[in-house]
C-alpha cells in the first residue's frame, strides 16, 4: 500500500501482515479495527480522523507517523518499534505499549489518558504542553526525554531507569 491517499472514508477490518503501508495518508476518515503484524509502515498520517481498536505487533516498524487533529482510542503496541512519531493537537486515549521501543517523537498540545508502557524503552521523546491523565510506565528505561504537562494527574514511574530526563508542571 504506497503513495495513497483515503479521504473521507470508513476502513474497518483492516489487515497488515507482512506488508508495507508507505507514503500514505488518511483524511477525515475512521479507521476502526486496524491490524499489523510485522509489517513496515513509514510515513504515513493520519488527519482530522479518527482510529480505534489499533494493533501493531510482532517486529512491526512504524517510521514517521504524523496523529494530526485526530482522535485514537484503544492503541496497543505490542514490541513494536516506533520512529519519529508527531501527534499534534489530537487526543490519545488506552495506548498500551509492551516491549518495544518509541524513538526520535514529538507530542504537542495533545490530551494523553489511559497511556500504559511496560519494559519499554522512550528515547529522544519530547511531550510539551500536553495533558496527562492515568500516565504510567514501569519497567522502562527513558533516555533524553522532556515531559512539560499542564496538567499531569494520576501519573507513575516505577522500576524505571532514567537517563537525561526533565519533568517540568505548571500545576
Amino acid at each position: 500500500f504506497e503513495r495513497n491517499k483515503v479521504s473521507a472514508s470508513n476502513l474497518r477490518e483492516l489487515q497488515l501482515e507482512d506488508s508495507s503501508l508507505t507514503d500514505s495518508a488518511f483524511s477525515m476518515s475512521n479507521l476502526l479495527e486496524f491490524t499489523a503484524t510485522g509489517s513496515t509502515l513509514r510515513r504515513w498520517e493520519l488527519a482530522a480522523s479518527s482510529a480505534h481498536e489499533l494493533t501493531v505487533k510482532g517486529q512491526c516498524l512504524v517510521d514517521g507517523f504524523e496523529l494530526r487533529a485526530s482522535s485514537m482510542k484503544e492503541a496497543l503496541l505490542d514490541g513494536a518499534t516506533i520512529e519519529g512519531l508527531a501527534i499534534k493537537e489530537s487526543s490519545l486515549r488506552e495506548l498500551t505499549m509492551r516491549g518495544g521501543a518509541w524513538r526520535r517523537s514529538f507530542v504537542q498540545w495533545a490530551s494523553l489518558r489511559e497511556v500504559r508502557f511496560a519494559a519499554a524503552t522512550l528515547e529522544d521523546v519530547r511531550i510539551l504542553s500536553c495533558q496527562l491523565r492515568d500516565f504510567r510506565v514501569e519497567d522502562s528505561t527513558l533516555r533524553t526525554v522532556l515531559l512539560q504537562a499542564l496538567p499531569m494527574n494520576g501519573c507513575s514511574w516505577r522500576h524505571c531507569a532514567f537517563d537525561d530526563v526533565h519533568f517540568t508542571a505548571g500545576d
